[in-house]
This record gives structure tokens, C-alpha cells and sequence, in this order.
């Protein structure tokens, strides 16, 4: 599978550092909760949610039900 960008800057303004740093984060702790997320990176929870949310939503990321990624 592929993830496409129209462009660079649209590709740089979707994976900002601190996207890269969960996408990095998961690799290693794959199975973890949104929560358990924030908390390892020292970020708030609700940034990090929405965050999660759009790389979800273009599938770089997988999230069950339970909210673990």
C-alpha cells in the first residue's frame, strides 16, 4: 500500500514532527492506547487524538475500537 501527496508542502504540513514522532513511537509499541500514546511522548491527550485521527485517516496507522494503535 501507498500513501500519495498532491505535493511537498502538502506532505510536510501532514507529517509534522510530532506526527513523526508517533508514527516512530508505534513502530516500536505497536498495540498501545491513544492515552498510554500522549503519555510516553509528554503531549496532551487531545492533540495527540486528533493527531491519531488523521493518520488513521490517511492510512498510515491502524486503530481498533478500543482506541490502541
Amino acid at each position: 500500500e501507498r500513501v500519495c501527496f498532491m505535493d511537498l508542502a502538502t506532505m510536510l504540513s501532514t507529517l509534522s514532527e510530532k506526527r513523526l514522532e508517533i508514527l516512530r513511537t508505534l513502530q516500536g509499541q505497536a498495540g498501545i492506547t491513544t492515552y498510554k500514546l500522549a503519555q510516553l511522548l509528554g503531549r496532551d491527550y487531545k492533540n495527540v487524538h486528533t493527531d491519531v485521527g488523521l493518520l488513521k485517516d490517511i492510512g498510515l496507522i491502524q486503530v481498533s475500537e478500543d482506541g490502541a494503535g
